[in-house]
């Protein structure tokens, strides 16, 4: 998780085209973003134009021509058996076998509503995926779709329970559970291991969406309410009666609701706001040119009886497509899913998919310019420019589809794509906006944007854009970039994920939405075969390039200045409407919306029965731990290989550790451990340069990190050391390929004054730059907390000087300078570092692999590091500072209508007696009081606290319209808490789910025993956490509530938000960055 990506070439997508953008509603908050699809991983997605229809092709899917190869992997439709076509109201569409994974996909429709079911017969994978999806298509940016999304799960008639998803959150043991709105679309997915669990959500989702309560009060808290606070003299809210006249300067009247504040904040971030706009410009007159999250200007034009007639058209089952994925029998599915949409009558959908609109087609390119948010970082004077291609092919060719995703890989990939070399290597433009090529709509388009140039470079970047191009017609692209595809493919068929049902639900629903067969998603080797032999007939780029570039009259160059303004000139916008709506209310109407709130906060107060809510139990939590890590040490007399088989289906794992030196780390070279870490792996070495080197790695392993990490002790607050990790990852045969460049970098890394490493140097400092900037205000609450910790101990002052706002600032810093010229600090880290002392290495790889892995490892990897670098010390590297942990207050000003809070207190650390209470605290804490106060009540998108390993326990806001009333709210905790019977065995029971959903979530083949490998930690650790999360009781949370709530040592605060005016400056520290 360091700022820098060290999966540089590996982490760019394969022909991705899955983001999820203009993806909102999610109703968990995380610090995490949507997970990005690696380079390494397969995207098997095929979006077409959306369909009133859905019909299939009863005819194989074989072709005369194909060849023996291509058989072996193409998806083919397969004989059903007899029991298999008529299923609970349900006849069998299609069977198809997909050979790249081994499963077999069914595709039905329910007789009488015409709902579409798709289940993909996964029979090893225990982590099972459902989803029901609804084609919403919204007219404007009232936000229509998305508040109801939010609503929906707010109760339903078979469970009339306030807040029905977080009640069921906290009643299962799901390992996903969430829901979106995408521009299109709106989708309720969950995945759990537990079939009992399953049943539970799937009938809580379907009661949830088809008989949702839609409350009054549902909307006015979710979607966006009027709040008019008389106040006393003394603040205090002040009661009135319904006769009583009411000045207007005794109160002010505000706007509030949860998906309005969350979309002040998404609309606060540069990029969601650029990519607004350009689709608006693109495709007008269609959907897609409304926000459908919801613009925070026209939420408030939407209205209740609205919501409820959108919900009566789009949710009904004949507009309906499920999706089941895993080892779990179908037939109970659709058994359970019958008799719900069987009470139904079939529905017409096509006013439905009419409502999408036509797109008039542009004569010729059209140029705009808009005026925007700025990034956190960026200067002032600095825009965003894209070119932007309507691709007009038709809906039903896969292959053309798949032609332009590859295409789109090829030109960007870093650092060998043309389009990387002449705009980013060329400097003229020191990042690239998001890029590619998205399919997920009815009108697809291909994206080139650069970001953080002057409006003057636009031209020019249009002149570079059109020469590569040409290039590419006229002479291709390199051989081994096409090779690094199929190799990159051929991992991502052998990778085994763990959450592959969730993965890949987003496509899914996409392709089933559209009426198209989701099936042909999976066909990506046919399809990169077809595209290859394209290529080498001459065809492709020309044919590419021509059709959807060059000769494309519907293309949009948008540029978007940035306004330093726009936080204070919306904020004055909505002051201003606010007052207007103001003047115009009555006596009537102001206590008609003081009374109206007053029922909304009474019924956010009530304690609702959640005792008709299907539940797990704790005896569904297995005592014994359920995969244990088995580490063999044998293999070497030393003991420093540790053996780990699994079934990793052909791939192998190093993970290569050494704790660095007693020699410290000047300071000085402390801010540089990261760009030290980043440039490692990709800067080239002595024997290959940067493009040779990315070239080999991605053709012979799925990507190599190295890097220095601060180790925080699992005993300790203090002390700490740092540590070398090394990791990569191959197909067994090229584990000697793999070794080989492992060692050509640890050995022969070029910190050198050379002008072509420099030059790389300093375009990867300005990308990561950019990126971080870019990362602020969709991450805020990760910087705040980070930013709190920090004087807290040592170790998390360390950690946000090398990945908090701190270390942001020096690298920015660095990217001010012309050229890159700091090579001396990184040299003189390279003498400390790459010294291996107790040097250990972890292989994960399957039985029949491990011992000749294991004997290549130990003897061309570790022995070669050894006898070349060995060096011989007493001891680990320890820090031992002279440290005062203090209080303090920070708050960060950045270009955002809402707050990113936390707030720390110290703690103890991972092996501590009271770690385990302390993380079910904050559980209980999270889901509960903060949950009601700041999301409910406050209208912040999402408000938690959590326990961390490094000893601090820290509260979070995000997207928080308030800010001191929060911060109050943290303050109040133990005196909530600490109320007779307010705190429950069934809040405490509810904490263990939601700790075991994270523990017991599955995860790769390597990631528990890295995990384990790097941390020190045993298997009998492990197990007396997992005992004792089982066995703390009510007494032991509110002993340790009391112990570290109650009066902290310190409390340190940090806020990420728009300048809140006047702050006590004896209490607060203000930074502008």
């Amino acid at each position: 998780k360091r700022m820098f990506r060290q999966l540089g070439k590996q982490s760019k997508q394969l022909l991705k085209d899955t983001t999820k953008k203009n993806v909102v509603g999610v109703h968990v908050p995380s610090m995490k973003t949507d997970a990005t699809l690696k380079k390494n991983q397969l995207t098997c997605q095929i979006n077409v134009a959306p369909s009133t229809t859905f019909s299939y092709s009863t005819q194989t899917t074989e072709k005369p021509n194909q060849t023996e190869e291509e058989n072996d992997v193409q998806v083919r439709e397969v004989e059903s058996n007899e029991d298999e076509k008529h299923i609970h109201g349900f006849s069998l569409q299609k069977k198809v076998y997909v050979p790249s994974y081994n499963f077999y996909s069914y595709i039905y429709k329910h007789d009488k509503t015409g709902a579409i079911f798709y289940h993909i017969d996964a029979k090893k994978d225990q982590n099972n995926t459902f989803s029901v999806t609804f084609p919403t298509i919204p007219e404007n940016s009232n936000g229509v779709a998305h508040v109801l999304e939010h609503s929906t799960l707010c109760g339903s008639k078979k469970f009339p329970v306030r807040d029905l998803f977080f009640n069921m959150t906290k009643r299962s043991l799901n390992t996903y559970m969430n829901a979106w709105t995408a521009p299109d679309m709106t989708s309720y997915p969950f995945a759990t291991q537990n079939e009992a669990d399953f049943k539970n959500l799937m009938e809580v989702y379907m009661d949830a969406v088809f008989f949702p309560r839609l409350s009054r009060n549902d909307f006015l808290q979710e979607g966006h309410r009027l709040e008019y606070q008389v106040k006393k003299e003394d603040g205090e809210l002040k009661e009135i009666e319904e006769d009583e006249e009411v000045d207007v300067d005794d109160g002010i009247l505000m706007r509030s609701g949860v998906v309005y504040n969350e979309m002040k904040g998404a609309m606060s971030d540069s990029i969601d706001y650029y990519f607004h706009a350009m689709t608006e410009g693109l495709l007008p007159g269609t959907t897609y040119a409304n926000n459908s999250g919801g613009d925070p200007k026209d939420i408030p034009s939407l209205t209740y009886d609205y919501l409820k007639n959108f919900h009566q058209m789009h949710y009904h089952p004949s507009n309906a497509h499920f999706y089941s994925y895993g080892s779990f029998d179908m037939r109970p599915q659709m058994k359970q899913i019958d008799e719900v949409i069987s009470q139904f009558e079939a529905l017409d959908t096509s006013p439905i998919f009419e409502k999408i609109g036509k797109l008039e087609k542009f004569e010729s390119p059209k140029r705009k310019t808009i005026y925007g948010p700025p990034d956190p970082m960026a200067d002032v004077d600095s825009v965003k420019y894209s070119i932007n291609y309507l691709c007009d092919y038709d809906p039903n060719d896969q292959y053309e589809q798949f032609a332009i995703s590859f295409f789109r890989y090829l030109i960007f990939d870093e650092p060998r794509g043309i389009l990387y070399k002449k705009i980013i290597l060329n400097g003229l433009a020191p990042n690239f906006l998001p890029m590619g090529f998205d399919s997920t709509i009815k009108f697809p388009y291909f994206h080139i944007g650069v970001q953080g140039i002057t409006e003057d470079k636009t031209e020019v970047i249009e002149k570079a854009i059109l020469e590569a191009f040409d290039e590419v017609m006229e002479n291709g692209v390199e051989t081994s970039l096409i090779d690094s595809v199929f190799h990159s493919v051929e991992l991502s068929l052998k990778k085994k994920s763990p959450s592959f049902g969730i993965n890949i639900s987003h496509s899914v629903a996409i392709s089933l939405c559209n009426g198209k067969d989701p099936n042909d998603g999976f066909n990506i080797m046919t399809n990169l075969n077809r595209a290859r032999k394209e290529i080498e007939e001459g065809t492709f780029f020309k044919r590419i390039i021509n059709t959807y570039f060059k000769n494309n009259p519907h293309t949009l160059y948008l540029t978007m200045k940035h306004n330093p303004n726009h936080t204070e000139s919306l904020k004055e916008e909505e002051s201003k409407q606010l007052k207007q709506i103001e003047e115009d209310l009555s006596v009537e109407d102001r206590i008609s919306i003081i009374k109206e709130n007053k029922a909304l906060k009474a019924s956010q107060n009530e304690i609702s029965d959640v005792s008709t809510l299907p539940t797990v139990t704790i005896n569904d939590i297995s005592e014994e731990r359920p995969r244990k890590v088995k580490f063999v040490k044998n293999f070497r007399e030393d003991k420093t290989l540790y053996q780990n088989v699994e079934d990793t289906n052909g791939i192998v794992y190093v993970t290569a550790s050494y704790d660095l030196h007693s020699e410290q780390i000047p300071d000085h070279l402390l801010p540089y451990l990261n760009l030290f870490s980043s440039f490692l792996t990709t800067i080239g070495t002595t024997t290959k340069n940067y493009h040779k080197l990315a070239e080999q790695t991605e053709l012979y392993t799925a990507g190599i990190e190295g890097g220095v990490g601060i180790i925080s002790s699992l005993e300790e607050i203090e002390p700490e050391h740092y540590r070398f990790v090394i990791n990569s990852a191959c197909l067994d045969r090229n584990v000697d390929n793999m070794i080989d460049l492992m060692l050509d970098i640890y050995h022969n890394a070029k910190f050198e004054e050379d002008a072509e490493v420099m030059q790389y140097m300093k375009t990867i400092v300005d990308q990561s730059v950019m990126e971080i900037s870019n990362s602020i205000v969709q991450s805020g609450t990760k910087y705040a907390a980070v930013l709190a910790q920090s004087s807290l101990s040592h170790a998390n002052e360390v950690h946000e000087k090398l990945n908090g706002l701190s270390g942001l600032q020096f690298l920015k810093g660095l990217s001010a300078l012309e050229t890159f010229d700091h090579i001396e600090p990184l040299k003189e880290l390279a003498n400390i570092v790459l010294a291996p002392s107790n040097l250990r290495v972890l292989v994960t790889a399957t039985k029949g692999a491990m011992n000749s892995t294991s004997e290549k490892i130990s003897t061309k990897l570790m022995d070669t590091m050894l006898a070349s670098k060995q060096k011989t010390y007493d001891d680990y590297m320890h820090i031992d500072p002279v440290f005062n942990p203090k209080s303090k207050s920070v708050h960060v000003e950045i270009p955002s209508n809402v707050n990113f809070i936390a707030q720390s207190v110290p703690t103890v650390t991972y092996t501590h007696q009271d770690s385990v209470p302390l993380n079910l605290l904050g559980s209980v804490l999270g889901s509960n009081y903060l949950h009601q106060q700041i999301r409910e009540q406050g209208g912040a998108y999402g408000a938690y606290a959590s326990q961390s390993r490094s000893g601090t326990f820290t509260f979070y806001s995000y997207r928080d319209p308030q800010l001191f009333d929060s911060l109050s709210i943290f303050d109040t905790v133990y005196d909530w808490i600490s109320k007779k019977d307010t705190f429950t065995e069934d809040m405490l029971r509810e904490a263990k789910f939601n700790m075991f959903q994270s523990i017991d979530s599955p995860v790769g083949p390597h990631v528990s025993a890295k995990y384990q490998f790097l941390d020190d930690i045993s298997n009998d650790l492990i197990q007396r956490r997992r005992s004792q999360f089982l066995s703390t009781t009510r007494d032991d949370i509110l002993r340790v509530a009391e112990l570290y709530l109650r009066q902290p040592t310190h409390r340190s605060v940090c806020v990420l938000g728009p300048n809140p005016g006047e702050l006590d400056d004896e209490v607060w520290e203000r930074v502008n960055i």
